[in-house]
């Protein structure tokens, strides 16, 4: 909903889908919409699922320097980027800030690309057939 609210284009699907096909930018301008990722250093159990190494297990939306959006069931917060980082690096985890590729956002949105189907509550908003 965060990016579909800085860009004006639907999509939804996974922080590692986000992380290797969308915000692809490194070292991001001030400017750029922003985020910052959450990639396993090994394989290793995140939740109920096993994840590889290289894969973002999770995203969050950077509103201003330091500053960031973390959403997680059930609720989103304005949280510090060092704050939320500290965790996920004691629990194996690396960070990386990347930009939105634009461009790649809006071909994915033009495919209707939704790795996963809407919440019922966001999709009453939207003619997706």
């Amino acid at each position: 909903m965060s990016l579909y609210a800085a860009t004006g284009l639907l999509i939804r699907t996974t922080a590692d889908d986000l992380y290797k096909r969308v915000f692809t930018k490194i070292n991001p301008k001030a400017g750029d919409v922003r985020a910052v990722f959450y990639i396993a250093k090994k394989d290793q159990r995140h939740g109920d699922r096993m994840v590889a190494a290289g894969t973002a297990t999770h995203v969050a939306g950077i509103l201003d320097d330091g500053i960031i959006l973390n959403s997680q069931e059930p609720y989103a917060r304005v949280r510090r980027i060092t704050d939320v980082s500290d965790w996920y690096q004691r629990n194996g985890h690396e960070v990386a800030v990347r930009g939105l590729d634009r461009d790649a956002l809006a071909r994915l949105a033009l495919e209707g690309k939704t790795v996963h189907d809407l919440d019922p509550e966001f999709s009453k908003f939207f003619d997706i057939n």
